[in-house]
């Protein structure tokens, strides 16, 4: 239920992003209402009676009522058009994070480690690493916590793949493989398929640094 409206389904992103914050300001200084919202965060619904059926059905469903929204009525041209590319561009770059969180949560098998980031300060790691019982591990916790500080969900981390060869039979040399869905057949005679994230990882790492990427300038 959402604003006078009952939608079957919703899905609630919320992100923290100075780089968002920091475009709108080139707009336009004055706006101080926009700042609260600071372009991070989206609420997509999905409902069949309002033909809102896939997810790019709920992107375009958000992008249309942002700009119905009275905080447009009293802007210049310029401003609206900018707040509009910018809320865009957020949204446009939620596509695959948001696919592939619901990917993920098809998938039979969960490979989750659940741990602090690496820059937790050095005297926190210590407390913990000698907080000996669950009492006084719960004290530390709760004072990383207070410092600002959770745990962080890595997905995929186990994920594994065999070294590839070339048409010659040759190992590769070390390159960057990205990461993507695979459909991965499984079961009695290989009758079932289940979608599994292969992560990104440099191919052949053990026998040098994978060369450098290339950049491509794409013009109108």
């Amino acid at each position: 239920y959402h604003d006078g409206e009952d939608y079957e389904r919703a899905i609630n992103i919320d992100f923290v992003s100075k780089e968002y914050i920091g475009k709108y300001w080139n707009i336009n200084k004055d706006l101080c209402w926009d700042t609260e919202r600071g372009f991070h965060s989206i609420l997509l619904f999905l409902d069949r009676k309002d033909n809102l059926k896939t997810i790019e059905d709920a992107i375009n469903f958000d992008k249309d009522g942002f700009v119905s929204t009275p905080m447009f009525d009293d802007r210049d041209e310029d401003t609206r058009q900018g707040l509009y590319s910018i809320h865009k561009q957020f949204v446009d770059r939620t596509i695959n994070f948001i696919i592939n969180c619901l990917l993920y949560l098809t998938t039979k098998e969960v490979d989750i480690d659940e741990k602090y980031p690496v820059d937790l300060p050095v005297h926190l790691k210590a407390k913990l690493e000698k907080a000996a019982t669950k009492r006084k591990k719960e004290i530390v916790h709760s004072e990383i916590l207070q410092n600002g500080f959770t745990k962080v969900k890595y997905v995929g981390y186990r994920l594994t793949t065999a070294k590839p060869l070339d048409n010659s039979g040759r190992e590769l040399n070390p390159h960057w493989r990205r990461g993507h869905w695979r459909n991965q057949k499984f079961g009695e005679n290989f009758s079932e398929a289940k979608l599994i994230w292969i992560m990104p990882t440099i191919v052949n790492k053990e026998k040098g640094e994978p060369q450098k990427g290339h950049i491509y300038e794409v013009k109108q």
